[in-house]
């Protein structure tokens, strides 16, 4: 079985984790999913308080697919909320 590429995102608290394109678009769409199914198994660890990933981070990041940026352009947020 193929491997899916996974790209690395931080967010606030400096919590670091890979995420699929696919994952990553449910992220950008409000979709928190991803995050919370890798902290119940304990793949991120966060430090407290409020999680968001600020949208210039992923924009500036030229790893980042171009999907991916466009969706965050076209939800017009400034940061995404992370629900955690």
């Amino acid at each position: 079985m193929a491997r899916k590429k996974k790209y690395a995102i931080t967010f606030r608290l400096s919590a670091t984790v890979k995420l699929t394109e696919k994952e990553l678009l449910m992220v950008v769409n409000g979709d928190s999913t991803p995050i919370k199914t890798k902290l119940e198994r304990g793949d991120i660890v966060l430090g407290g308080g409020d999680s968001y990933l600020p949208g210039c981070w992923l924009t500036d990041d030229d790893n980042i697919p171009q999907t991916v940026k466009d969706a965050y352009r076209e939800s017009e947020a400034d940061d995404i909320d992370i629900d955690v």
